[in-house]
């Protein structure tokens, strides 16, 4: 008489969460090991080795410049999910509203100056450029980055671009309505493209949008180019409209800043993580940011000392990039 074969107790989660022996969080289920094209380093797609998609993960991922052993161990330090994601912002968002809402219906813009509403069109409006330019980074570099806790992290970052990207290209258009005769909506793309202001950080994007080097357009990107564009299109442009009586613009520039700063967190831990793995990630991410910082001081330099006849604007641009820098370790 044959014995019947040992029944197999069921696991009580997924297997991936199994070893961890206590019951995991909602963060642990949705946004841990989410990708499947990590599983064959060497044919990420599943399907011949040779073909040029698995060439290029090949090439810019499993031997990308940032290496680390077990990159699904990293985590977000604020554990956010797409659920918390849209609750907060939900928040954020409504806020923001009330802002447009409130100054549309004193009519804010007609009361500007005209020599500020040409600064808005030269220096605010053709922001929704380079925030575009922002999301289609994300895109990219979550594309290639090698743990689903990372990519959630890049997908709000890029959520945050594209809500930023709306809310400029909005106030474009309410901009437009109260000054017909000025051009905006029609003029900034050649501003973007021809503007001494904005030649510095247009290069800096359109290079790190050619960086297909995961690990290095991250570090490009949040720790050295976002910071500048943050210091000079949110900081400083934030204190001269305050000087030209825009407070809704400066208002608005605040509540973006809190995207910016959940940008800085995660990006900080991701430094730790990477940096505590090995000395070569380390020397990896100070190259990075040796390469790419002299591009982006000249593209604060340049954005800063056209915006106001104020010296000091680009010295403390150029501090707080470099402030940041400092608080994550890193020279450069």
């Amino acid at each position: 008489m044959s014995s019947k074969p040992p029944t197999m107790r069921p696991l009580k989660t997924w297997s991936h969460l199994h070893e961890k022996k206590k019951r995991p969080s909602e963060y642990d289920i949705v946004a841990r090991r989410g990708i499947y094209n990590t599983r064959q380093p060497d044919a990420a797609l599943e399907l011949d080795p040779d073909i040029p998609m698995n060439e290029w993960f090949r090439r810019y991922r499993r031997d990308a410049s940032l290496q680390h052993r077990e990159w699904d161990s990293f985590t977000d330090p604020e554990r956010i999910t797409y659920r918390s994601y849209v609750a907060s912002q939900d928040h954020q968002e409504s806020y923001v509203d009330g802002l447009l809402a409130e100054y549309s219906r004193i009519e804010h813009d007609k009361r500007l100056d005209p020599s500020w509403i040409a600064q808005l069109q030269r220096f605010y409006t053709p922001c929704r450029y380079i925030l575009h330019a922002q999301q289609m980074w994300a895109g990219y570099v979550a594309m290639m980055a090698p743990a689903s806790t990372i990519v959630n992290c890049l997908g709000f970052q890029g959520g945050d671009a594209l809500r930023w990207l709306s809310r400029t290209a909005y106030r474009t258009a309410e901009l437009k309505r109260a000054w017909p005769d000025v051009g905006f909506g029609q003029n900034e793309r050649s501003i973007w493209e021809d503007d001494p202001a904005w030649q510095g950080f247009r290069e800096a994007v359109e290079r790190v949008l050619t960086t297909f080097d995961w690990g290095e357009a991250l570090i490009a990107m949040n720790v050295v180019i976002k910071p500048g564009v943050d210091q000079c299109c949110l900081r400083q442009l934030e204190q001269v409209a305050r000087r030209n009586d825009d407070e809704l613009l400066a208002l608005m520039n605040d509540a973006q800043w809190l995207d910016t700063e959940r940008s800085r967190r995660w990006t900080r831990a991701f430094v730790e993580f990477c940096t505590g793995e090995s000395e070569e990630n380390a020397q990896a991410i100070a190259r990075h940011v040796q390469k790419w910082v002299p591009l982006v001081e000249t593209a604060i330099e340049v954005y800063c000392a056209e915006l106001a006849d104020d010296k000091d604007l680009v010295a403390v641009a150029k501090q707080g990039a470099a402030s940041y820098r400092v608080e994550l370790g890193i020279s450069g």
